[in-house]
């Protein structure tokens, strides 16, 4: 009944494609990609914010401890969020396929670093806007 509401749901809000101008085909919404992706996105993102522990000393030093700690915290969701897609065989490969979308610092030289993964590498599905 569950599965029947949201693809009931997701033929009523099938996205755009820009390159056909309408609706996507039904062909194209699996359950499959229906389940594992409910938003619109193309990427599996997780942040993460990192401080530096050294108080003084050189700006560059400290924005450099702040990235890896951010690092390791987005990696860590990114693993969270894989755990509940693929085997845990997947997890280290998918892990070094993943980009730096975004690194923001503060004034206090803390950094917020968002890492993604593409949607493509995870299901092996390409996204509904590069299909024929």
């Amino acid at each position: 009944m569950m599965i029947a509401a949201a693809v009931a749901a997701a033929i009523g809000c099938t996205p755009a494609n820009p390159e056909r101008r309408g609706a996507t085909p039904m062909e194209d919404l699996t359950l499959q990609n229906l389940i594992r992706w409910p938003s619109a996105t193309e990427y599996l993102q997780a942040s993460g914010k990192g401080m530096s522990t050294q108080g003084g000393g050189d700006q560059e030093l400290r924005r450099k401890v702040a990235r890896e700690a951010a690092a390791v915290e987005a990696q860590r969701g990114l693993i969270t969020q894989l755990q509940a897609m693929v085997p845990r065989e997947r997890i280290r490969d998918l892990l070094r396929q993943a980009e730096v979308a975004d690194i923001e610092y503060g004034y206090d030289d803390a950094c917020t670093l968002t890492l993604r993964i593409a949607k493509e590498a995870v299901t092996g599905v390409k996204p509904l806007s590069e299909s024929p």
